[in-house]
């Protein structure tokens, strides 16, 4: 390098270049990042929000900051589990494609925005809510999680009814969940065999077993699959690791068979330190459903009938109290022969109680008077 006047100028000149052509293109690929995730032009209000809505939301918020939700969700450094185990893609999407949460560009880093990529974006971006209240106003992100969680608590008082929908989409959501636990079980004891992924079907096995058997139930026969596909692959008589993989759904229900036949219960094991329990079913279980205390320990089939029994038990609580406003059954009984059995009737003099085992009538409210 020449020390010389001339050659130093040359360089500056040349790396001034260099930062406006990085600064040009910086701003080039913010304007179309923009262009690809605008920010919603028109704000939600938190009564749209549904049962899921809300339990996706609060399986985010406790992970990010005061200001912004995380870019994503980070496991622990003694567990291989995110706090949303496979899910978590499932619950961007949601949020995203409802317009409830949108990515900010302008936090994006530096290094991403002039070279984006769809693995880059998708690590990087954080993002925020876009909620407001009823009253139109702006709600942070602190607000919205004490309003999901105060919620959450009308919601199992009986307090704030549920519709079906939402009940059967909760019940869906479940079913998620607990199959997505026994995965990451598959998934670890696999990482622990150094096996590949196993097929799709090993995946449908999960989900029909655990119909009538717990993920605690269901781990030792995963992780008893795994070690007979990995002897398999070591001994030679496999002809590869894929090979030994694909042997992994049929050992579970062979195994599942022979401890039936034997009449053996299968012992349900407790949580390992490995795989911790995720961020999204500890918002289901213990936020929302915290007097149930479900998950982990039941089968699907269980945690579903529970669900719908404490929920359409409301329900039909809620009926039953909206039919007797209605009618003033439980508000007047008969004074003559003390019946409930009045019907209310509209006459000159006003609402008439009128008893339909005795006939007596009672005067319940009088005509207003012109």
């Amino acid at each position: 390098m020449c020390p010389c006047e001339h050659c130093e100028y040359e360089r500056k000149e040349r790396r001034r270049k260099e930062i406006e052509a990085l600064e040009q293109r910086y701003q080039e690929n913010l304007v179309k990042l923009k262009e690809m995730f605008p920010v919603p032009s028109v704000k939600l209000p938190y009564s749209d929000l549904s049962l899921v809505d809300k339990i996706y939301l609060a399986s985010l918020i406790p992970l990010g900051s005061r200001e912004f939700l995380p870019s994503q969700i980070v496991a622990s450094s003694n567990s291989i589990l995110s706090p949303a185990g496979v899910l978590d893609k499932a619950i961007y999407s949601h949020l995203l494609d409802k317009a409830i949460i949108f990515p900010v560009v302008e936090k994006l880093p530096n290094n991403v925005v002039l070279n984006p990529s769809e693995s880059a974006l998708m690590n990087r971006q954080i993002y925020q809510a876009n909620i407001i209240s009823n009253d139109s106003e702006v709600l942070s992100i602190e607000d919205i999680y004490h309003h999901i969680l105060s919620d959450f608590e009308q919601i199992m008082n009986g307090n704030v009814i549920v519709e079906r929908t939402e009940i059967e989409q909760l019940c869906n959501l479940v079913e998620h969940i607990e199959v997505a636990e026994a995965v990451v079980f598959l998934s670890y004891f696999c990482q622990e065999a150094d096996l590949a992924e196993p097929p799709q079907k090993t995946y449908d096995v999960i989900r029909k077993m655990l119909t009538q058997m717990s993920v605690a139930q269901l781990a030792p026969h995963i992780r008893k699959s795994v070690k007979d596909a990995a002897y398999f692959f070591m001994t030679g008589k496999s002809q590869g690791k894929s090979h030994a993989t694909n042997t992994i759904p049929s050992k579970i229900e062979s195994s599942v068979a022979y401890y039936e036949k034997q009449g053996w219960t299968a012992n349900k094991w407790d949580r390992p330190y490995n795989t911790e329990k995720s961020n999204l079913s500890n918002v289901v279980y213990d936020k929302l459903l915290v007097h149930l205390n479900l998950g982990f320990y039941q089968s699907v089939g269980d945690i579903i009938q529970t669900i719908e029994h404490f929920f359409y038990h409301i329900l039909q609580q809620d009926q039953q109290n909206a039919i007797s406003d209605k009618t003033g059954a439980n508000a007047k009984r008969c004074t003559k022969c003390d019946s409930a059995n009045l019907e209310l009737l509209e006459s000159r003099k006003g609402i008439i109680a009128l008893c339909l085992d005795c006939n007596d009538s009672l005067l319940l409210q009088p005509a207003i008077e012109n």
